[in-house]
């Protein structure tokens, strides 16, 4: 695991995923991501099919030295991944959503 500190530059997120999602199972769809290196932000947005569908996406970096806003998602939060890393969770709230995630 990573010393604590800023993230790693991300090679990229996911969005939805899960075994359930072959299974007619609705997600939020990602639709745009960027990184501003300068801020060490992570910025994401798309859009859900529905109120409550579950959002999961993948950051690099210990969850206890980053911080998450989220417009669109009701309960946003961070936990550590199983192999490392950050999970972002939520439920889209409504049609569209974004989120930002940035170092302490």
């Amino acid at each position: 695991m990573c010393a604590r500190g800023p993230p790693p530059e991300p090679s990229g997120t996911g969005a939805g995923l899960g075994d359930a999602r072959g299974r007619g199972a609705r997600h939020p769809l990602l639709e745009a991501t960027t990184w501003d290196p300068d801020e060490r932000a992570l910025r994401a947005s798309g859009s859900g099919d529905e109120a409550g569908t579950d959002l999961v996406a993948f950051v690099p970096g210990d969850p206890d030295s980053l911080d998450v806003t989220a417009e669109g998602l009701t309960n946003a939060r961070l936990t550590a991944a199983p192999q490392g890393g950050t999970l972002v969770l939520g439920q889209a709230a409504g049609p569209t959503w974004s989120f930002e995630v940035t170092a302490r």
